[in-house]
């Protein structure tokens, strides 16, 4: 069902936008218009009792331009956005014709085209830029924190990052929700307060952690990653991690790998290679004695785990032998599948490549076989999918994107 976007005739830094029906006019400084679709749903999709699109929604590209599917498959935003993000307390920040605007759920423009960048929201702002400086806009699209800044971090707990020029170089401190400066442009670095503290670290020191008033409350020497659930990994050195709390105690032991946040009560954690396992905030083991050759993180009440193609060694074919100036043996066949929140797993389905869900999504790669119509060979391709959480593929990506840079 279609509705009208009740929107004034109103101007923001000399560029206009009016909405009328399903359309919307933005006019330039130097008086072109432009109308486009502001009601970007597809045809007959419905909305629910809440006026949105049921369920998540995913970014995906459809010859070349982006839009949303939902855990069906079936695409429920328009194929229009050169560039299309994922969303985050009910909105995504899409690009249009070179600037960036906002849609909401029910698949509607609601803040127009009008930042050369945007972020996601987070407590009710999203951070912006315009002409060269950042800001703060709510979900209206109201300027809520004037555009000054050389760059912004999103809220948390009531505090966000901002960067200033001191000097010459970018200097980052804190303000509230009023845009008050609270604590001093001073750190070369600066992250989002987690648990009352924030990791920041100034020219030439090490990272430590400020409270909200801006006073250092751990300044050990080491590398230190930001809290989540009550705890911060802290790096003694190359292959040696331990969890500290807000006190700066040890309460875990030290591992030879670490997953540095904790998420659903858990994180990952190895002792020697192929032997990664989860264990919970106060270090002991999730899952009895299971471990696996490598895992990820929990969302969403799973994680991807990867196990040998043959559980039981004894049905494994002998390894082949070692080639010459060779020092470790080729590895045994392995693969990576999912588990629940109770250790077990939660399909038989195999994959090449397995990321955590989000939203009810999830990225995987597998690996097909492809014909040469000319010659008749084969070769071997990778493809990313995207997968709900009944574990089906319900999307092939058009692009590939190395693994590691998939969150």
């Amino acid at each position: 069902m279609k509705r009208t976007i009740a929107l004034a005739l109103v101007f923001v830094f000399l560029a206009a936008f009016a909405a009328s029906g399903d359309s919307l006019t933005v006019t330039t400084p130097g008086g072109a218009s432009v109308t486009f679709d502001a009601d970007l749903r597809s045809d007959g999709v419905e909305l629910d009792e809440n006026g949105e699109i049921p369920g998540s929604l995913y970014p995906v590209k459809e010859l070349g331009k982006y839009g949303y599917i939902n855990e069906q498959g079936i695409t429920v935003i328009k194929h229009v956005f050169s560039e299309a993000e994922r969303f985050h307390e009910g909105y995504a920040a899409v690009k249009f014709m070179g600037l960036y605007g906002y849609i909401n759920k029910a698949g509607w423009l609601v803040i127009p085209y009008l930042y050369d960048e945007a972020k996601q929201f987070s407590e009710g702002k999203a951070a912006v830029k315009k002409d060269g400086k950042w800001g703060y806009i709510d979900s209206s699209g109201k300027v809520v924190i004037p555009f000054q800044f050389d760059d912004c971090g999103p809220f948390s707990e009531g505090r966000a990052a901002v960067a200033e020029t001191v000097d010459e170089n970018k200097r980052y401190g804190y303000i509230d929700e009023t845009g008050k400066k609270v604590i001093s442009c001073e750190y070369e670095a600066a992250d989002g307060f987690s648990g009352g503290l924030a990791r920041v670290s100034r020219p030439g020191e090490y990272y430590h952690f400020i409270d909200k008033n801006g006073k250092t409350v751990i300044s050990m020497r080491g590398m230190y990653y930001s809290f989540s659930e009550g705890l911060s990994m802290r790096e003694m050195k190359q292959y040696c991690y331990r969890f500290i709390n807000t006190s700066g105690q040890q309460v875990t032991k030290d591992y030879w790998y670490a997953y540095p946040y904790f998420r659903d009560g858990l994180t990952v954690v190895a002792d020697n290679y192929s032997q990664y396992y989860y264990i919970k905030p106060n270090g002991a083991k999730s899952f009895g004695d299971k471990t696996f050759v490598d895992a990820k993180p929990f969302s969403d009440g799973y994680a991807a785990v990867k196990i040998y193609k043959y559980q039981d060694r004894t049905q494994a074919p002998a390894a082949p032998p070692m080639r010459p100036g060779c020092y470790y043996p080729p590895p045994l066949p392995s693969y990576y599948t999912y588990i629940d929140n109770s250790g077990e797993y939660a399909t038989d389905k195999r994959f090449e490549e397995a990321g955590s869900f989000q939203d009810g999504f999830a990225v995987i790669e597998e690996r097909e076989e492809k014909i040469d119509p000319i010659t008749g060979r084969s070769t071997s391709v990778t493809k990313q999918k995207l997968i709900n959480k009944n574990f089906e593929i319900i999307w092939v990506f058009e692009d590939y994107v190395p693994f590691r840079y998939l969150r």
